[in-house]
């Protein structure tokens, strides 16, 4: 007993030696766009000999994601049933008002879905003017504070000309808490289902409320998670003008089969399919989304999110998705360069 405890000890002791040393890594490599090395692909083109598993990349995101799941153990995705309605049918029964007004702040939300009251929330990060191009951001799973990465890519320096974009925050439901919120009220599938048809929903209505404000071009982005909450918005609404979904494609259900800490009863693919949206994604154009992958990626596989994209370009960075996320500089330029293309802000 005593021989298992102190392999557990050391065991946590080199994660957490790992961790320390992949967060030193990731602090000191923040490239600007041009200097990442990238190529374009179309969907259709994309396979595994494309992908890289054998780097310093590929391995942080092993380290990190492994040592995440291994203290979240308790706490495993949909451990309650696997059971869920269509993403459709959640959709259409999320109820709410989201009432922000053209000033900076955060703005609570009360939604009913079939399964209950969630709440989300918007924050209104920069408000340039009524009539200035939106952007619209979606976090990633279990990211507290949720807003924490975004105000990384758009920092004070980047905000003091200032920025002549609106920047806008969604906040997914089940991330008020603390990061651990999301795997433990989400202990259904279904539950996990309506807070994504929640977050597509808010998108919408951030969408028609700055159309109204008098906004004429909005860009919706996201990362991981919010990767996939930006297409299943393109696919169900395609109100905004561009999409940029970054470390996501089409079949979510694969992050959980292979690497997030769903629970060993829930890894069952016939069931977490209802996340995937690779065969609706076949069957309409989507010549205004700009998808950004990491080659050596372990959580949203270029294998396997690449190829899901289909006839759609997709820009393949030499990144996992940790040094991805932390490139907080190119993913500026990627957020704007189509808002406010030859400006002197990319």
């Amino acid at each position: 007993m005593l021989k298992r405890a102190l392999w557990s000890l050391l065991g946590v002791f080199v994660g957490l030696l790992g961790l320390g040393l992949v967060l030193l890594i990731q602090a000191t490599d923040n490239p600007d766009y041009e200097d990442i090395s990238r190529q374009t692909l179309r969907g259709f083109d994309i396979t595994s000999e494309d992908a890289s598993y054998w780097t310093v990349d590929a391995l942080d995101d092993r380290i990190v994601f492994s040592l995440a799941a291994w203290l979240g153990a308790s706490s495993d995705f949909f451990r309650s049933g696997v059971e869920s309605e269509s993403f459709e049918s959640h959709l259409a029964s999320v109820r709410f008002l989201p009432n922000p007004s053209p000033q900076e702040g955060l703005y609570n939300v009360e939604a009913t879905t079939d399964e209950g009251i969630m709440y989300p929330g918007l924050s209104i990060y920069h408000w340039y003017g009524a009539t200035a191009p939106t952007l619209i951001y979606n976090h990633g799973a279990s990211q507290y504070p949720f807003d924490a990465l975004f105000r990384s890519i758009f920092d004070a320096d980047s905000l003091e000309e200032p920025l002549p974009v609106n920047l806008i925050v969604i906040r997914a439901p089940f991330h008020r808490e603390g990061a651990s919120e999301l795997p433990r009220k989400a202990a259904t599938l279904s539950r996990f289902m309506a807070a994504l048809a929640v977050t597509v929903q808010m998108n919408e209505a951030v969408v028609q409320w700055a159309r109204g404000q008098g906004s004429t071009r909005i860009a919706i982005v996201g990362l991981s998670m919010g990767g996939f909450i930006a297409n299943r918005h393109h696919l169900h609404f395609n109100s905004a003008d561009y999409y940029i979904p970054v470390l996501a494609g089409t079949r979510f259900s694969d992050v959980f089969l292979n690497t997030s800490p769903a629970h060993p009863d829930a890894l069952r693919a016939d069931k977490l399919a209802v996340l995937d949206f690779e065969a609706e994604w076949r069957l309409s154009r989507h010549e205004n989304v700009f998808p950004v992958l990491g080659r050596s990626d372990q959580i949203s596989r270029l294998s396997i999110q690449g190829p899901s994209y289909g006839p759609t370009n997709v820009e393949i960075w030499d990144k996992g998705h940790i040094s991805t996320a932390t490139s907080v500089r190119a993913l500026r330029h990627i957020f704007l360069r189509h808002l406010i293309p030859d400006t002197t802000y990319l």
